[in-house]
């Protein structure tokens, strides 16, 4: 995962480089954000600040206001723009803000969490750990539930057997089944 990060930030600059010579000066500043983000705890904080002073605040406050939730939960720990909005606005509400990580890589090739969340909800320890490690949330408000986007494929009433399987969908059972699940071409040339 973090070689994925890597190749997408090269992806990024070198697309960035077409843009003209002041998006170019420009490059140096996010290289060196980059930088420190990856290796100090406090850069990380610095930068959350900054996003937090810089962005827009009128993110769904009127929503926020009028539903005075007791809970927000958006599916990720801050990476997406949307969800930074929201978290951020909901801290302002004193709303109490949940993360769910929705895929298996998300904690390490999303990049930094520009909000965090109060909690996250992750699948396993080692996505615990990369939560902690990787987008500074406490230990203790990294809750593990496994992913339960999948859970509709471990119900029994779910199973087909592979007679089925084939016959429904005008398969030779005789013949074996190659499943290829390639991944993007455009993000994975």
């Amino acid at each position: 995962p973090i070689e994925t990060a890597i190749y997408l930030e090269h992806q990024f600059f070198q697309r960035y480089r077409r843009l003209g010579p002041l998006r170019r000066l420009t490059q140096g500043y996010l290289r060196a954000l980059i930088w420190a983000g990856r290796r100090s705890r406090i850069a990380r904080a610095g930068i959350r600040g900054l996003a937090s002073l810089l962005a827009p605040r009128s993110f769904h406050e009127r929503e926020l206001r009028e539903l005075d939730p007791a809970l927000l939960v958006v599916p990720s720990l801050g990476y997406f723009d949307v969800d930074a909005y929201l978290v951020r606005s909901a801290r302002r509400h004193k709303v109490t803000s949940v993360g769910i990580v929705v895929n298996w890589d998300n904690t390490t090739n999303k990049g930094m969490a520009l909000a965090r969340p109060d909690y996250a909800i992750v699948w396993g320890e080692k996505m615990r750990r990369e939560s902690i490690l990787h987008h500074d949330m406490a230990p203790e408000r990294v809750l593990t539930a496994g992913a339960a986007h999948y859970d509709g494929y471990f119900r029994p009433e779910t199973f087909i057997d592979r007679s089925e399987f084939c016959r429904s969908r005008g398969l030779d059972p005789a013949k074996p089944i190659i499943l290829y699940a390639a991944m993007s071409p455009r993000r994975y040339p």
